[in-house]
């Protein structure tokens, strides 16, 4: 869960350009996505994105949620 949700913060941190008022910068992000997740030895969680967009009523563990809410520690 930690790789997963490092990972997604890193796409939207970046720096500050060089240049004053060239450039974007994202203060707060939200995000609701699905996710494949299980418990295994030790009681870690591990979470993934989903590997396919099929979904079908056969098989298959259904999708879980993860919601976040990212938000920048600079004012």
């Amino acid at each position: 869960m930690e790789e997963l949700i490092t990972h997604l913060a890193g796409a939207f941190a970046g720096e500050h350009p060089e240049v004053p008022g060239l450039g974007i910068e994202v203060t707060e992000v939200r995000m609701d996505l699905p996710i494949e997740a299980r418990i295994v030895r030790g009681g870690e969680v591990e979470m993934s994105l989903p590997r396919g967009m099929l979904r079908t009523g056969f098989g298959g563990l259904p999708l879980g949620r993860l919601r976040l809410l990212l938000v920048s520690g600079e004012p």
